[in-house]
């Protein structure tokens, strides 16, 4: 009946964001839009890859449907 949400982790958005700056400051250098895009594409793929389990987590992680492994606590990885 419910969804679970997406969660993006503050990492995520950490990186998301210094890869928009670092895009737009290239912008600014070089006068065209294509590190701005380049910049926001990289940013949005990391803001959907970084994952954070809790200190209380464990996380079965799947690649291709197949099991690759037990990650937690931390930062880990994942395709989204």
């Amino acid at each position: 009946m419910y969804e679970k949400l997406q969660k993006v982790s503050s990492v995520g958005i950490t990186v998301f964001a210094a890869c928009v700056i670092a895009g737009g400051i290239g912008t600014v250098v070089w006068g065209r839009p294509y590190p701005w895009v380049a910049g926001a594409l990289v940013g949005v793929y990391f803001l959907f890859a970084i994952k954070v389990a809790a200190q209380w987590e464990k996380v079965a992680l799947l690649r291709f449907g197949k099991y690759v492994g037990l990650r937690g606590p931390g930062i880990f990885t994942s395709f989204p």
